[in-house]
């Protein structure tokens, strides 16, 4: 389901989004918005101040790092963290949940 989050231009560049019963964190990194569970598929850990770099989120419990494009686990351990397309159109940032 397409949802609108809000205008571009007044989200900041890391924040917690409510979609339905759920929450998704949305962040940008370098330029483009990227969405994703908001908890590491891991143990759960919160990803909300996590370091982003590279392309990649890394929880800080055990320094797991995931493709914030597919969610694929990127130094080989066995786990896929759910990330959601982001849409631009006209100004307004959509998640696909």
């Amino acid at each position: 389901m397409k949802t609108l989050i809000g205008k571009e231009s007044e989200l900041a560049e890391r924040q917690i989004v409510e979609i339905g019963h759920s929450e998704v964190l949305l962040l940008q990194h370098e330029g483009e918005w990227f969405a994703l569970a908001p908890e590491c598929v891991h143990e759960g850990f919160p990803l909300e101040h996590a370091v982003v770099k590279q392309g990649a989120i890394i929880c800080p419990d055990h320094g797991w790092r995931f493709s914030l494009r597919t969610g694929e686990e990127l130094r080989g351990e066995d786990g896929v963290q759910p990330v959601y397309p982001v849409h631009v159109e006209k100004g307004q940032l959509f998640i696909t949940f």
